[in-house]
């Protein structure tokens, strides 16, 4: 057997162990030969060699052990001499070795290739970005107040915090999720909110989706659900929530909930760090993939290209950096964030019709606040 790594031709002992698992599993096999040849054409999905091979993969990717960044040639010239595989990156460890339905998207999809989201949780972002764009001012050619546009997304939020509030009350956490996990990406496009001149409810609002977020994560934690077994963008949703937090402190909003999603991704992904990152990377380029319109597939692709690159240049990941709590949620404080927000928010406009969405609006109604009819000092 002859093992070499290039560039530099080095052997790896946790490669050379793979390999030892790999030709010691036909005697476990009544399906192979105790000391028979192992051809390339029974390298297949669903193969006992196969399995083998990516459960013991995975492990060594797990605990950090395939790093290798040239191109991995395995070639055998005793028991195996017909088997030869060229393997590359992590990512084409993955797609190469553990077949596509390691990777499947099903259920979810990419917006850009940091939102991996999942098709309930994304049919809910276009139901609320189609709202918000019919409450702003500017897509009608109109202005009503300076603060007309965060108020009637504060409107919008509040309706979905009240949802994911009646959801958590029925402990249906499976819902809550997808619901709360919307909310989280929605903030990601979408945060005019916090420029109102209310700041009082800015931090209410920030306060309440912390409390539900983390009631939603220890309900998961409870029901032993809160893994990316039952949610494959968990570690998706809990960096982008973390991130939200850090904007949310430099506008002066206290975030309690950053310090549990930080515990929880990193009891939950540290030990499988690079494997995930490899697995991601395969998602990404998976949907690529399916991406009809060329144009589109290529802009697509050099933004995976780009975020890939940033991410190896990154040292430490998210979630193992700075002081680690503990990872199980006992307290949220709900109540008393409820409380805090409740009956904050303007529940009608302050100029024109009780209505946010200005598609409800009469022309007669829409006519003082056009542009065409106002003042240019009013402009």
């Amino acid at each position: 057997m002859q093992i070499s790594i290039a560039p530099d031709g080095k052997p790896v002992k946790e490669t050379l162990i793979l390999l030892v698992c790999l030709i010691t599993c036909p005697s476990k096999h009544p399906s192979y030969p105790r000391h028979g040849n192992l051809h390339s054409r029974e390298f297949t999905a669903g193969s006992p060699i196969k399995t083998l091979f990516a459960s013991s993969l995975t492990h060594w990717c797990r605990k950090g052990s395939l790093r290798t960044t040239g191109a991995i040639r395995i070639s055998f010239g005793i028991h195996i001499p017909s088997l030869h595989c060229l393997l590359f990156s992590p990512y084409y460890l993955f797609t190469l070795i553990m077949a596509p339905e390691a990777s499947s998207n099903k259920g979810y999809t990419f917006i850009n290739p940091e939102i991996f989201i999942s098709d309930k949780a994304k049919e809910i972002v276009n139901d609320l970005l189609q709202k918000a764009e019919k409450r702003n001012p500017d897509a009608f050619d109109m202005y009503i107040y300076n603060d007309y546009y965060p108020y009637a997304i504060h409107n919008l939020i509040e309706s979905v915090l009240i949802t994911i509030k009646s959801k958590v009350a029925k402990k249906d956490w499976k819902e809550t999720f997808y619901t709360i996990e919307a909310l989280t990406f929605f903030f990601e496009f979408e945060s005019v909110w916090t420029t109102c001149d209310d700041g009082e409810l800015t931090q209410a609002t920030n306060k309440l989706y912390g409390a539900l977020l983390l009631e939603t994560l220890k309900g998961l934690q409870s029901s032993g659900t809160l893994s990316s077994k039952s949610f494959a963008n968990l570690e998706s949703v809990l960096r982008t929530a973390y991130t939200f937090g850090e904007n949310m402190k430099d506008i002066g909003c206290k975030s309690d909930y950053m310090s549990p999603c930080k515990a929880v991704a990193n009891a939950l992904f540290k030990e499988t760090a690079v494997a995930d990152q490899a697995l991601y990377e395969a998602r990404l380029r998976e949907y690529a993939e399916g991406i009809k319109d060329v144009e589109e597939k290529k802009s697509f692709l050099e933004d995976v290209d780009e975020y890939v690159n940033a991410a190896k240049e990154e040292k430490t990941i998210w979630y193992t950096k700075g002081k680690i709590g503990k990872s199980e949620i006992k307290t949220t404080g709900l109540t008393r964030a409820w409380s805090d927000y409740k009956g904050r928010a303007p529940g009608v406009p302050f100029r024109g019709p009780p209505e946010w969405d200005l598609t409800k609006w009469s022309e007669k109604d829409k006519s003082p606040f056009s542009f065409d009819n106002m003042d240019d000092e009013l402009m």
